[in-house]
């Protein structure tokens, strides 16, 4: 009794498995990167993760065989292989260039162990001690923020993966492959977009908010949802003009009567980016 599964579907779930925690840790740095506004080393992250990762799948497709385990293997290599150069690799700083540079430092040399004298204070704690007591406020504040946020992942995937089974259960798997090829041909212009503008002015708008400069914290979001809107109505015209064209160039012919959905997907989208923006 029971369904056989071939050992190298087990291999691939493994695979899979190092591929989602590796994975975590390579978004970790991308974030860290993005708030520390080093935008060079940034850009040079992602656009080799974008080659790198067909890149390598395709490699071990024509190693391997096309199956699962050889796209897993490609997607694993290129986070690791990702990590282990930006860990050996040191990577100049963007935007600030020291600590001294930051309006925070000013603030912390007064809380420094040393009167105005010069002479060392004893009532203020030692360095390596106040380092611990800021290390465990830091983790405290942090856990409190991110603990309810938990939830969201779900939520997220749901939401980006529901639609696609909602459809295969009510019209068909053939229906919903098509639907889903078209969905993703339309998507990424927008995620690209969207993606460059969120992490050229999100840092320096989380600054803004942290140093309290409303007016420059206000000029960065009004420019902010102003490109949104401009870029997501653009692509929504080139969608309905250029739909079919697109489709007929990217997609096989059993995918072209698909393209009387770009439109819609676009509109979509657009709203989703401008969304984004307010969350």
């Amino acid at each position: 009794g029971g369904v056989f599964y071939p050992k190298i579907q087990y291999i691939a779930f493994v695979v899979l498995v190092f591929f989602f925690l590796i994975e975590q840790v390579r978004l970790l740095e991308q974030n860290l990167l993005s708030a520390a506004r080093r935008q060079r080393a940034l850009a040079l992250w992602q656009m080799s993760y974008a080659i790198l990762q067909p890149g390598l799948a395709l490699l071990f497709v024509w190693l391997l065989g096309p199956q699962a385990l050889s796209v897993y293997l490609g997607y694993f290599l290129c986070s690791a292989g990702l990590l282990f150069v930006l860990y050996i690799f040191s990577f100049p700083f963007e935007g600030q260039t020291s600590l001294a540079d930051s309006s925070h430092f000013e603030e912390d040399v007064s809380a420094t162990p040393f009167s105005q004298s010069g002479e060392w204070s004893e009532a203020v704690p030692d360095e390596s001690q106040a380092a611990d007591s800021y290390e465990k406020s830091l983790t405290s504040q942090m856990l409190s923020y991110a603990v309810p946020l938990i939830p969201l992942g779900i939520v997220g995937w749901v939401h980006a993966l529901g639609d696609r089974y909602m459809l295969g259960g009510l019209i068909g798997l053939r229906e919903a492959g098509m639907y889903v090829a078209v969905y993703g041909l339309t998507q990424k212009p927008f995620m690209m977009v969207e993606g460059v503008l969120q992490q050229t002015l999100l840092p320096a708008y989380n600054q803004a908010i942290s140093n309290n400069y409303e007016g420059e914290e206000q000029r960065i979001f009004r420019a902010w949802v102003f490109w949104v809107l401009v870029v997501s109505s653009f692509g929504c015209i080139c969608f309905y003009f250029l739909g079919s064209w697109v489709v007929r160039i990217c997609l096989a012919k059993a995918y072209w009567t698909t393209a009387a959905l770009m439109p819609w997907l676009a509109i979509g989208f657009a709203f989703l980016a401008i969304a984004h923006v307010f969350e």
